[in-house]
């Protein structure tokens, strides 16, 4: 059963099923599908169901990570871990240092990244529904 902390933020024409979790002011609209084990939060903007990706089972603990389209750029969840591709990047490698984990972890990162590269931009609409993290609300 999925989880949706704010049914306003799913349109009508969008589904979230299986046991996908949509939180704080992430929006998923369009012809957007997001499912499996995927948890998009913050300020992401899933207009179609590419504008997210999982990846699993990863890592030490066996974890699901999805990374998504946000108005702050490509943002990412792992565990306890929810915030910017780059911190991501970080803090793999100051986890991993060498080994099957951080290997596991940069391939992924790579499609993450390869995937992101096909994102539209945000756009002036969908920044104004949310502004980015930390910025003053008009």
């Amino acid at each position: 059963m999925p989880t949706i902390e704010r049914p306003e933020n799913v349109a009508k024409t969008a589904w979230v099923y299986d046991s996908a979790w949509v939180y704080d002011s992430a929006c998923v609209y369009g012809s957007a599908r997001v499912s499996g084990s995927a948890w998009v939060s913050g300020s992401a903007r899933i207009t179609n169901t590419r504008d997210y990706i999982t990846v699993g089972p990863i890592g030490s603990r066996d974890a699901i990570l999805t990374a998504w389209r946000d108005v702050n750029g490509t943002w990412c969840n792992t565990g306890c871990f929810t915030g910017p591709l780059s911190d991501f990047i970080e803090r793999v490698k100051k986890t991993y240092p060498k080994g099957k984990h951080l290997d596991e972890y940069m391939a992924a990162i790579k499609l993450i990244q390869a995937r992101a590269k096909t994102w539209a931009p945000i756009t002036d609409e969908e920044r104004k529904a949310n502004p980015p993290r930390g910025a003053a609300s008009e």
